[in-house]
């Protein structure tokens, strides 16, 4: 692959129904956890290090549905960012990123 590409977004039929109310509710059960992105202190993010086979199975069973759905193939987890969950507050919004792929790879961020 030669150089960062857009990332893609998910639409709602690649998840579950349930699945955008269960990352709210880990969301505001960890708000105090979030820091602020140094592009906006409108948006916040939170590092997962439980997104295992062995951690939060409704994030790991989704995060293998996604990467069947869009087609990744053998995905890694960029090792700098971590799995991880964005939350935009009032006046918050997310630009198109080009953050670098690993080598061979292509990074991808998804959103709903």
């Amino acid at each position: 692959m030669t150089g960062p590409v857009p990332y893609c977004f998910t639409n709602r039929k690649a998840v579950s129904e349930k699945f955008p109310d269960y990352v709210t509710e880990l969301t505001l059960k960890n708000e105090p956890l979030f820091k602020e992105n140094m592009a906006s202190p409108a948006r916040k993010y939170f590092r997962l290090e439980n997104v295992a086979a062995d951690g939060d199975t409704a994030l790991f069973e989704t995060k293998q549905s996604l990467a069947a759905y869009y087609g990744l193939g053998d995905y890694v987890v960029p090792p700098n960012l971590k799995d991880f969950i964005g939350y935009i507050t009032n006046g918050g919004a997310i630009h198109p990123h080009l953050d670098p792929d690993l080598p061979g790879k292509r990074h991808v961020r998804s959103t709903f």
